[in-house]
């Protein structure tokens, strides 16, 4: 996460060698020094952090992943896990308010600087869920919200004009079903509505809000499963009509890749999965719906982490292969 200073944080995940042991280190990266350099960690090791954190009002980075490392904490098997607050200004992370479960889903600030998170999976019972979660950045404290229609994991949760898309998912885990479903949250009147479908279920795809307020959602797998078919396809969603329409596929379908908006409104896919892990990278320019070509990185990587910097290069953070990398690369914006 680019905090505003213009440094990188990177906190928890796995660690380089193989198997489960989760993380509770943080870094900055200052793309002045191109150097990281460690600051305060995590009270508790944890996951899926790139999925879960937010700069929320006051200035704090919110980190609500609540999948912890059970071997080093297993006084918290039975309990739902704090969230943490990372101050930049100290480099220390502080305990907060605690989910009532151990959902993971994907995290969104709000307009006014609260947190929101709907769905992913119950650690506890391994199901996904419905249920919805509202962080109060004044209070700190998590308030139920209203659940979503039905459970989903691996679904895309991205703030629009008037409240939160949420699309895509499964509904079951594990499955060879996606959902194409999408519904909006109003978070002035803690409600959910439908809104149009896309035209191909989607888990885990990428999505991105272009610089004119659209959409931008791409690739993804067919099932919940890495293995289960990546696309290449790519829809958009207007807020303002609240449909969907094709716009240009990708030269390569992916699987658990990157998708960052670039600072001239483009957007750059990069890596992921197809069969096998990938290097390669493409650019999707919104005025023609096209894509085309980016140099590969030097290293093939899915489930990497991917911030635009303040000088619109890409870092690039992390990811696998065959284990757990602690490689980075930077895509540079200028020729």
């Amino acid at each position: 996460m680019v905090l505003p200073t213009g440094v990188v944080l990177v906190a928890g995940g796995h660690p380089v060698e193989p198997g489960w042991r989760l993380l509770d280190s943080a870094e900055i990266f200052d793309p002045v020094a191109a150097a990281f350099t460690s600051t305060g960690s995590l009270n508790y090791a944890r996951y899926g952090t790139w999925l879960s954190a937010g700069l929320i009002a006051g200035g704090m980075v919110l980190v609500a992943d609540a999948r912890v490392d059970d071997a080093s904490t297993p006084e918290y098997d039975e309990l739902p896990v704090p969230s943490e607050l990372y101050d930049p200004r100290s480099g220390t992370w502080s305990v907060t308010g605690s989910m009532r479960t151990y959902a993971n889903g994907p995290l969104v600030v709000l307009p006014d600087g609260d947190a929101f998170v709907s769905g992913g999976i119950d650690w506890l019972t391994e199901r996904p869920v419905r249920w919805a979660s509202r962080y109060r950045a004044e209070s700190g404290k998590w308030l139920d919200a209203a659940p979503l229609s039905g459970p989903r994991v691996g679904h895309l949760a991205i703030a629009v004009a008037g409240g939160v898309l949420v699309v895509g998912g499964s509904p079951d885990y594990p499955s060879t079903d996606s959902l194409a479903t999408a519904e909006l949250y109003d978070p002035d009147a803690d409600a959910w509505r439908p809104v149009a479908s896309m035209a191909q279920g989607r888990w885990s795809a990428r999505g991105v809000a272009l610089q004119d307020g659209r959409i931008l959602v791409v690739g993804g797998s067919v099932g919940n499963h890495i293995d289960s078919g990546a696309l290449a396809s790519a829809e958009i969603f207007d807020p303002r009509t609240q449909s969907w329409s094709i716009t240009g596929a990708m030269a390569e379908a992916r699987a658990a890749f990157s998708l960052t908006l670039l600072s001239d409104g483009r957007a750059l896919a990069a890596g992921g999965y197809n069969g096998g892990n990938l290097a390669s990278a493409e650019i999707y320019d919104p005025a023609g719906g096209t894509w085309s070509p980016a140099p590969a990185m030097t290293e093939a990587r899915r489930l990497h982490t991917a911030v635009a910097l303040p000088s619109g290069d890409v870092l690039v953070v992390g990811g696998y292969r065959s284990v757990q990398l602690r490689t980075t690369e930077i895509w540079s914006c200028r020729p």
